[in-house]
């Protein structure tokens, strides 16, 4: 995740470091605050896949979900990362605290394959039947800003949904 708050430019080019795609989204659009772009990368190497993303406002390094142990991306605990720093995705603009997490145990899921970021979760084609905001399992990345709803997507090798989770602080 790269941020600024000069530049979109900027922040895609920090998320884009080391060679990772950039989705081009500003997880801060309509939202005011930093530029916030989030970046990933691909590998064959089933140790560096990613199998899980959930999200949790508590910024901690790490916490368990499920029984597996997810680390908070850019922490410095986080096997295969850099360690450069966690980072708000609501940076400056406001609204709720919320720190992406990923774990790379294969015995959670299968590697992720896909991910993407969206505005439109009811009439999204992509999301998973029953993965609505009223039960828990969706986060708005832009909460309590009352802008722009946004939302991450993802795939896994076998699945034809994308998933998405959120874990509340009180582990809800």
């Amino acid at each position: 995740v790269g941020y600024s708050s000069k530049s979109a430019s900027t922040a895609k080019e920090y998320a884009s470091k080391d060679s990772h795609t950039v989705i081009d989204v500003d997880l801060n659009m309509d939202a005011g605050g930093d530029y916030v772009y989030m970046g990933y990368k691909t590998s064959s190497s089933p140790s560096n896949a990613i199998t899980g993303i959930i999200f949790d406002d508590s910024g901690s390094e790490s916490i368990t979900y499920n029984g597996t142990t997810f680390y908070v991306l850019g922490g410095s605990k986080e096997p295969n990362a850099s360690g450069d720093g966690k980072v708000d995705l609501n940076r400056d603009a406001k609204g709720a605290y919320i720190y992406v997490y990923i774990t790379r145990d294969p015995g959670y899921d299968l590697p992720l394959t896909d991910i993407t970021i969206g505005t439109a979760q009811e009439t999204d084609i992509w999301w998973e039947p029953g993965c609505n905001r009223d039960n828990g399992k969706v986060q708005d990345l832009n909460q309590d800003t009352g802008d722009t709803p946004i939302y991450l997507y993802y795939n896994t090798k076998y699945t034809v949904a994308y998933e998405c989770h959120y874990l509340k602080a009180d582990g809800s």
